[in-house]
């Protein structure tokens, strides 16, 4: 930037700050504790952890599929689903469909209807075609007709595999 409005220092600064954290997370990428600080940091630490862990994610996304489970996790139980979904979204065809299904369905187990609402949303939000249709498939059937609500709302909508709104 060229111009001498008064913010220009602090544009210069944030600029350096941006730098300074990409070079940072270079060198945590190449660490071989990664994957155990990764995983602290979504478990059990502060909102900034975990937000700097998803942002590492997102630009390093080769630790995705063996973090699936706890991202999922994360995103049902807050306000981190966008976040998470951008994770995933990141990650594309790392993340392997039978694992992806497979963690899907522990999830859905025992949810009730707005978890699984909010997990097949995420799904359809990711395009992730194959465990949504397991998903739909188990809330077709459940015993709760809340759940089996989701999977009706979800047709209706035309939210099925193969479809993106």
């Amino acid at each position: 930037m060229n111009g001498k409005s008064g913010g220009d220092g602090a544009w210069v600064a944030l600029v350096a700050a941006e730098r300074d954290a990409a070079r940072r997370r270079a060198g945590v990428n190449r660490l071989s504790t990664r994957s155990d600080l990764l995983n602290a940091a979504l478990a059990g630490g502060s909102a900034w952890d975990r937000s700097t862990a998803l942002t590492f994610l997102r630009t390093f996304p080769g630790d995705v599929p063996q973090l699936l489970e706890q991202l999922l996790e994360i995103a049902l139980a807050g306000a981190w689903a966008r976040p998470v979904s951008d994770v995933i979204r990141a990650a594309g065809s790392a993340v392997d469909t039978g694992l992806f299904v497979d963690v899907v369905l522990r999830q859905v187990r025992d949810r009730d209807a707005d978890a699984c609402a909010r997990l097949a949303w995420l799904l359809v939000d990711v395009g992730a075609q194959v465990p949504l249709a397991a998903l739909l498939a188990v809330a077709r059937d459940h015993d709760d007709p809340a759940v089996r609500d989701v999977s009706r709302e979800l047709d209706e909508a035309g939210v099925t595999p193969g479809h993106r709104p």
